[in-house]
């Protein structure tokens, strides 16, 4: 795990930028996206790239407890620079193209000069890429807090771009998590069956609507199992 005071550098960083992000007279994108390219830098330098990637130590073997939090903060690192481009996208804002966003050393592709990427698949790869470090920090606990955070923020990222499979598959392995973490029927779970029946309701195939009449039913039991419970 994390070290306690890396965590709550990276806290009281998140909050920092939040603020930035929301004030009017603060920095621009571009220049929170470099606060996080920093650092992702500056554990390369150290680490390899190739390391923080995940690749290079995916069979290598048991990783040592400096390792383990190397590769924990960079996926924490991917998952702050991520909330950037998703915040960007609720304000309506495309990605920058500046430098700082194309030249990063966690290795996301360079937009060409000019494009301004959509902010909701800048944001997706950079979680795709967090999701596949957890795995390797957490090989024999991939239900874990983090991951579902990681897998929430992805499921409507993809239900935004409107994209069937990559919704659909981060919803299996969400549904997944969340049943490891909470149990098979939990209010976590029912929000996330509700939110993928509305997406797919939205679609115009009818093996969609089908589908999303079976989210539907289990959904409605899981609701009547919840309300069941309450005192």
């Amino acid at each position: 795990v994390a070290d306690p005071a890396e965590q709550a550098f990276l806290r009281a960083l998140a909050s920092a930028v939040q603020g930035m992000l929301s004030s009017q007279a603060g920095s621009p994108p571009s220049s929170v996206l470099a606060i996080y390219d920093s650092g992702i830098s500056a554990l390369a330098a150290v680490h390899g790239e190739g390391f923080l990637s995940g690749d290079a130590v995916a069979t290598t073997g048991p990783l040592t407890d400096a390792q383990r939090r190397a590769l924990d903060l960079h996926s924490t690192l991917l998952s702050l620079k991520a909330q950037v481009y998703v915040a960007m996208a609720a304000l309506g804002n495309g990605a920058p193209s500046s430098s700082s966003s194309s030249s990063s050393s966690d290795g996301e592709p360079s937009p060409s000069a000019g494009r301004r990427p959509d902010p909701h698949a800048e944001a997706a790869v950079l979680l795709s890429r967090a999701l596949v470090i957890n795995r390797v920090v957490e090989p024999t606990h991939r239900h874990n807090h983090k991951a579902e955070g990681i897998m929430t923020t992805l499921h409507e990222l993809y239900i935004g771009l409107g994209i069937y499979l990559q919704a659909s598959g981060i919803f299996n392995s969400l549904t997944q998590c969340l049943k490891s973490l909470y149990g098979d029927a939990s209010p976590q779970l029912l929000a996330v069956l509700r939110k993928h029946q509305g997406f797919l309701e939205s679609l115009d195939l009818k093996e969609n609507k089908m589908e999303a009449e079976g989210i539907r039913g289990q959904a409605d039991a899981m609701e009547e199992a919840l309300r069941a419970r309450r005192p």
